[in-house]
């Protein structure tokens, strides 16, 4: 039988902790949120390994989804710096670990990810997990969620090619979006934020991380 206590405290102490990741309450959260339980029993065994991990969904015209590598995903949320009082949304939401991890730093999250059996596991896994502070919506991801706009940070869990305008708009100012941009084919990850309407850029590290669907352009033909 697996000790799953032993698997979080592993992760954080020989994954998190060596790549620079100091944030106490983020360290907190990983070692606190059972990440086992928003796993399949096919996936389960890999839930605490530094890798993606690719989900199933039975939803039709849905992309496959993925859980971002803790390590990745962990030096996305701390440079986000989230504070206690702040409203995040969550893009991308998958199986609901990530907003999971971030409601225990925001005072609210905004989840949101397409196809409603996705969306249903995720409202479970969070529920199963004792988590109050998330809210999570069935929508179309490209589009963001202007209903509780406006957010402090808005957390996009995949690589994209660009940012639309209408997510950029639902930002507070002062507000930051973190993700993985690409550019030159090369995965960065990378902190915008936004002062008098105008989006700043900076760059913290190369990764590979998958695309999330609806923010990859389409290929050009040249002829």
């Amino acid at each position: 039988m697996n000790n799953w206590n032993l698997s979080r405290t592993n992760m954080v102490e020989n994954q998190i902790k060596p790549y620079g990741i100091k944030n106490l309450d983020l360290l907190n959260a990983l070692e606190l949120i059972p990440r086992e339980l928003f796993f399949k029993t096919s996936d389960i065994d890999r839930s605490y390994s530094d890798q993606h991990i690719f989900l199933t969904s039975d939803d039709q015209d849905c992309e496959t989804r993925f859980v971002i590598a803790p390590v990745i995903f962990s030096k996305m949320i701390e440079i986000a710096n989230i504070k206690k009082h702040e409203v995040v949304l969550d893009i991308g939401c998958s199986n609901g670990y990530s907003s999971a991890v971030i409601s225990h730093l925001a005072n609210t999250v905004v989840a949101i990810d397409q196809g409603e059996n996705l969306t249903n596991l995720a409202q479970s896994n969070l529920y199963e997990a004792s988590i109050d502070n998330v809210v999570v919506v069935n929508t179309d991801i490209k589009d963001g969620y202007k209903e509780e706009a406006p957010y402090d940070v808005i957390v996009i869990e995949g690589s994209v090619d660009f940012i639309p305008d209408d997510i950029v708009k639902q930002l507070n100012d002062n507000g930051r979006i973190v993700t993985v941009n690409v550019t030159d084919g090369i995965g960065k990850v990378t902190l915008f934020t936004i002062d008098n309407n105008t989006l700043f850029s900076k760059i913290y590290m190369e990764v590979s991380v998958p695309y999330i669907s609806g923010f990859k352009k389409k290929n050009e033909f040249v002829f």
